[in-house]
């Protein structure tokens, strides 16, 4: 959970998150949350990097990002697999912006391999493999999302409220 430090009302800042080939098995809920909680601090954002991870088993979302300030972020090279919600789940109440999803497997979740839900961030998906998912390969809710290059294979629906190309 990150927030502006103590004191900091006047003052901006970037706090840079990287996580790098790390594992989050078989939690009671959420395999990784990132939550950035900037929103009464507009001087403050996140740039954040997830890399190499699997989420697997998980009970919720393989990864929950809550993104309720300006952030970049980049989920690259990342299996999320066999999760009782989405594989990856992305969620903001205010802020606009994109979650880059690339060179990624999405498989067996009993959501949706991604879903973008309760705000303004969209996901572009580049390079992955949305397969076998019960609610659908990639999800956005609200604004739309963008997939390229991708594969998706075996579920209802995988493409619901996204552009999608090649």
């Amino acid at each position: 959970h990150m927030s502006a430090p103590p004191g900091a009302a006047g003052v901006g800042g970037t706090f840079s998150i990287r996580i790098e080939e790390s594992d989050f098995e078989q939690n009671t809920s959420n395999g990784l949350v990132v939550d950035v909680d900037y929103e009464t601090f507009p001087a403050w954002s996140a740039d954040v990097e997830i890399r190499g991870c699997r989420a697997r088993a998980n009970r919720s979302a393989g990864i929950h990002l809550d993104l309720d300030a300006e952030a970049a972020v980049l989920v690259h090279r990342v299996v999320l697999s066999s999760n009782g919600g989405d594989g990856l789940l992305v969620t903001s109440e205010s802020f606009p912006g994109t979650v880059v999803l690339s060179s990624s497997s999405l498989l067996g979740n009993l959501g949706a391999g991604a879903r973008a839900s309760e705000g303004n961030y969209g996901i572009l998906a580049s390079h992955g493999v949305f397969a076998g998912n019960s609610a659908g390969g990639l999800v956005s809710e609200i604004v739309p999302s963008s997939a390229a290059s991708g594969i998706a294979y075996v579920q209802s629906d995988p493409w619901t409220n996204v552009r999608t190309e090649g």
